[in-house]
């Protein structure tokens, strides 16, 4: 749209286009490893839930 109504100067779209690329390309690769880091295991494992450890067990 900025492209359309002139109000980018030469090569601004392309840059913009290109930092949304590589956005979505790091998001894209370090999802795995935050999901590592969250669930304690490798990537594509379901995190599992002892259920002997629940609050309302105790």
């Amino acid at each position: 749209m900025g492209k359309t109504l002139g109000v980018f100067s030469s090569g601004e779209a392309t840059a913009l286009l290109l930092g949304a690329l590589i956005t979505i390309l790091v998001v894209t690769v370090l999802s795995g490893r935050l999901l590592d880091a969250v669930t304690g295991g490798p990537a594509g494992e379901i995190a599992r839930v002892d259920s002997a450890s629940s609050p309302k067990d105790q």
